[in-house]
């Protein structure tokens, strides 16, 4: 049995990018399509509409396979712009409260006054 029906393939990044095809890949490719001439110059109506068939679905799983790897790229970069975009409004929120006590004429709270809270509940026992 040639290479091309026997071997195991899976889809990575040189599939996306274009087949990466070896030479006795390319004999397997030959192979199959001669015999592929030779089922059709046959004429049996359901030979040929079987491999029609399986054709078909070889071709939409792999579309599909490429379709999902691009698209689990896609989300992935979404979720990291997601966490990108939410720091940014955390620092923006809390930037514009400090303002606001600012303006407000609050006394904000340095390292030594939090400090000193901490062990104020401690020694009232909260």
């Amino acid at each position: 049995m040639n290479k091309l029906l026997t071997a195991e393939y899976s889809l990575d990044e040189k599939d996306i990018n274009g087949p990466c095809v070896s030479v006795d890949q390319h004999v397997g490719i030959n192979q199959a399509v001669s015999k592929l001439a030779k089922i059709y110059e046959g004429g049996d109506a359901a030979l040929i509409r079987a491999i029609n068939a399986n054709l078909d679905a070889f071709t939409v799983t792999v579309e599909n396979k490429v379709a999902v790897r691009e698209l689990s790229k896609t989300v992935n970069e979404l979720l990291e712009w997601k966490k990108d975009v939410e720091s940014d409004f955390r620092v923006r929120r809390h930037d514009r409260r400090q303002g606001d006590r600012r303006r407000e004429g609050h006394k904000l709270p340095d390292a030594e006054d939090r400090r000193g809270a901490a062990d104020r509940r401690k020694a009232v026992g909260e």
